[in-house]
């Protein structure tokens, strides 16, 4: 929406104050995360923005949901999987 408008005009600088805004209230979230997770389990759960990315995106600018999409985003929930059950038996042990 920013990349759209005028350079410096009062939509721009609205969706530029959005989108700093947005990476302020992830910047906060983050930090709240990590001090409540093990690092390694919340950098795998990271990848969950994959699966976000591809709904918002489906949601918001009507981008089409492919087989191969929805194939990769079921690799990395593997995958984080994975990482967490391997933490959960490190921590048991």
């Amino acid at each position: 929406m920013q990349g759209r408008q005028e350079f410096l005009s009062s939509k721009f600088i609205l969706f530029t104050f959005l989108l700093f805004l947005c990476l302020a209230i992830y910047a906060f979230f983050w930090q709240k995360i990590l001090s409540n997770f093990n690092l390694s389990v919340a950098y795998a759960n990271r990848a969950a923005d994959l699966l976000w990315g591809i709904i918002l995106g489906a949601i918001f600018f009507n981008e089409e949901i492919s087989f191969t999409k929805i194939i990769s985003v079921v690799l990395v929930f593997c995958g984080i999987i994975l990482v967490i059950c391997s933490e959960q038996s490190k921590m048991e042990n």
